[in-house]
């Protein structure tokens, strides 16, 4: 997942999808936030969304915060230490080039699907055209069109697959 602009390299944690996760519910909902007297347990609203252990959340937001996509702020009042995570501008660039990418994905996808129907009703509408020609040709005709919708139809698989 080498890349450029936004995009970093999370190498050891590229397999490790927890990280994206929490990118996304901050980039989404805002900061992590809680106070020295109801720390971030199992009840936490960021642990119950995320659908990780608290040792999970911490761990990951540590290693987010050693590559810069997040920081820990702690500040004191009314005799408690709020502590939150938030987004650093690089951790929002990152979730916002991957939201613009996933946004892109869907499109092409749908894009995809509207382009096959649309071949598949072209398809439809010259074969209807050339019943009245020769046998020899209708067989031509016809072996074309499943070639032409195995093509369209292994590209949409691949494109559904690619995610």
């Amino acid at each position: 997942m080498k890349g450029r602009g936004a995009f970093i390299h999370m190498s050891p944690y590229e397999k490790d999808e927890k990280w994206s996760k929490i990118l996304f519910h901050l980039y989404r909902t805002g900061p992590i936030s809680y106070d020295s007297e109801n720390e971030l347990d199992k009840n936490h609203n960021a642990v119950s969304d995320l659908d990780l252990t608290v040792e999970e959340l911490t761990n990951t937001l540590s290693r987010m915060r050693d590559l810069g996509l997040v920081e820990y702020k702690t500040s004191a009042e009314d005799g408690l230490v709020n502590k939150k995570y938030t987004l650093t501008e690089k951790g929002f660039d990152v979730a916002n080039q991957r939201e613009q990418n996933n946004s892109r994905e869907d499109i092409n996808r749908s894009l995809v699907m509207l382009t096959w129907v649309l071949a598949a009703s072209a398809l439809i509408q010259s074969v209807s055209a050339v019943i009245s020609t020769p046998e020899s040709i209708r067989h031509l005709v016809a072996i074309v069109a499943i070639f032409i919708l195995l093509i369209f139809g292994v590209g949409i698989f691949l494109t559904a697959n690619k995610t």
